[in-house]
């Protein structure tokens, strides 16, 4: 990731990644996104019968709007910073942990995605409880975040535990990402933090890779 192709600087200035790369991050966040509502969908409806349905076997596409340009903005960003730490602070490398920080933090804060509270089909209604679509973005930043950490650990030959961490943390995060302030730096130190504790010998790992 850490190459022109992804950013950098170049004669003293900063040089954006390509179109390329943003378009490949891009898609992925769209993949995940679609995963998350799919999985979302189901474990509502088994959780509290008739809170989110949808017809069977319809596009998930077709129940959302995504605002592509901010979720290339979104990566932009992520790879501004992760330049502009390595770059103006002494050499600092920025790990995958705080790279998932970044991408939580401006998942939330940009909000890319919207999906409808309700919506018809052939006469019939179907709804989106509009607790879940006030606060998707910020429930998907989440999601997100275990996803690229879950992968992180498989990479390292570890297996992350959901529940190494208090499902409180859960709520707290979601609720201040959606409706208080809290800075990119902070969320860089959360997601290590919250590696340590749901992926088991993450730590010894990560010593040895540093």
């Amino acid at each position: 990731m850490d190459n022109f192709f992804a950013g950098g600087i170049d004669g003293g200035r900063y040089k954006p990644p390509s179109t390329e790369y943003l378009a490949s991050v891009a898609s992925d966040i769209v993949r995940k996104w679609e995963e998350f509502l799919h999985n979302m969908n189901e474990v509502l409806v088994s959780a509290e019968p008739g809170v989110l349905i949808l017809p069977e076997g319809a596009d998930m596409r077709d129940y959302y709007r995504c605002n592509y340009h901010d979720i290339i903005q979104v990566v932009a960003r992520v790879r501004k910073r992760v330049v502009d730490i390595e770059c103006f602070h002494e050499g600092m490398k920025t790990s995958e942990c705080k790279i998932l920080g970044l991408y939580t933090y401006w998942l939330s804060r940009i909000k890319p995605f919207f999906i409808e509270d309700s919506v018809t089909e052939e006469g019939e209604i179907y709804y989106f409880t509009k607790d879940f679509a006030s606060k998707v973005n910020a429930e998907f930043g989440y999601y997100y975040l275990c996803i690229m950490l879950s992968n992180l650990a498989n990479s390292l030959g570890l297996t992350m535990d959901l529940e190494g961490m208090d499902p409180r943390l859960y709520n707290e995060l979601v609720y201040n990402m959606q409706y208080r302030s809290i800075t990119p730096e902070s969320m860089m130190l959360l997601v290590e933090f919250m590696a340590g504790h749901m992926i088991p010998n993450f730590y010894k790992i990560w010593e040895t890779l540093s």
